[in-house]
């Protein structure tokens, strides 16, 4: 039993010695913004146009900033 005990403390104590700590590289403050947010329709045509203008360009800001957090995990992880 101390046998056992001896042996799994030497071990734990060997592992700490080489443990590096995790180091990711910065992500862009950018991408952590909070999103923005889609507009519900409006009952007025001209308004509901300006909305739907308004909806594509937050639709291709979020689409955008995926790609862009894809790549940063991809760059992370090595993966191609």
């Amino acid at each position: 039993m101390n046998k056992a005990l001896l042996i799994g403390i030497v071990l734990l104590t060997g592992c700490a010695e080489n443990y590096t700590p995790n180091t990711l590289p910065p992500v862009n403050p950018e991408l952590l913004a909070a999103p923005c947010k889609l507009l519900p329709p409006a009952a007025n045509s001209d308004e509901d146009l300006t909305i739907d203008v308004q909806n594509a360009e937050c639709t291709r800001q979020l689409r955008l900033k995926v790609y862009r957090l894809q790549d940063w995990v991809k760059n992370v992880t090595g993966d191609k």
